[in-house]
């Protein structure tokens, strides 16, 4: 393709018409390609399950990808060149997001927020990551934020933190009853088998006593005595 040019230009002879002719073959490639870049990028971004969205130093959104409008319940282009405020969205999500943004574009420094969103189902929860955008001189331009729904996430927590209880409570019971095992077992130890025992050898000892001092059945005796004694 090629692009054809007229202008006018003043001469000794009057006024003549130049027509200029330029190859744009190169250019309308380019623009094809950037054409079909932005495209693909804007499907990827409106099939994100995330909520993304652009904003300027105002607070003003610049983009807002499908999700954050169907989770906002509004048509993308209502969004665009407007406050959050001034689209309808929970005040005090306004006041928080106008504070966060507002301490990126100063700071320049990226910000994590968790928040709770409204919706006609149940109350879902958010965690939004507020990213700067750098212009050339350092500036930061614009502020990208991107929030991802975490309510699952947060009840499988929730769920994981309570059975985490319940175990550390189980093993607690578990331990008491083992101390208490113990406990009973060392009381009939000494209330029943090692009294027997020293009974035993209490028994023994009145034997040896009556056996005269070199006769092999009171040696046998005394040492039948002496074990018992060491296994009590």
């Amino acid at each position: 393709p090629v692009e054809i040019g007229l202008s006018m230009v003043e001469t000794t002879e009057g006024r003549l018409g130049v027509a200029f002719v330029t190859d744009i073959t190169e250019r309308k490639r380019v623009d094809g390609l950037l054409r079909r870049r932005e495209q693909e990028i804007k499907t990827l971004l409106d099939n994100s399950p995330d909520a993304i969205l652009q904003v300027d130093r105002d607070i003003r959104y610049r983009y807002v990808n499908s999700t954050t409008a169907r989770v906002a319940g509004l048509a993308p282009e209502v969004f665009l060149g407007k406050t959050p405020r001034e689209v309808g969205l929970p005040e005090n999500l306004c006041d928080l997001w106008t504070r966060v943004i507002s301490s990126v574009f100063t700071s320049g420094i990226p910000q994590i927020v968790e928040f709770s969103y409204p919706s006609p189902e149940s109350e879902t929860i958010w965690e939004e990551r507020v990213v700067p955008e750098f212009a050339s001189d350092g500036t930061v331009q614009s502020v990208l934020v991107i929030a991802r729904d975490i309510t699952e996430r947060k009840r499988l927590e929730e769920v994981t933190e309570t059975h985490a209880a319940e175990f550390r409570a189980l093993a607690a019971r578990l331990l008491t009853v083992a101390e208490e095992e113990r406990r009973r077992v060392s009381r009939e130890l000494h209330d029943n088998l090692v009294q027997q025992l020293a009974s035993l050898a209490f028994d023994v000892g009145g034997l040896v006593a009556e056996i005269p001092s070199r006769n092999r059945a009171r040696i046998r005796l005394q040492k039948l005595q002496a074990r018992v004694v060491k296994v009590s």
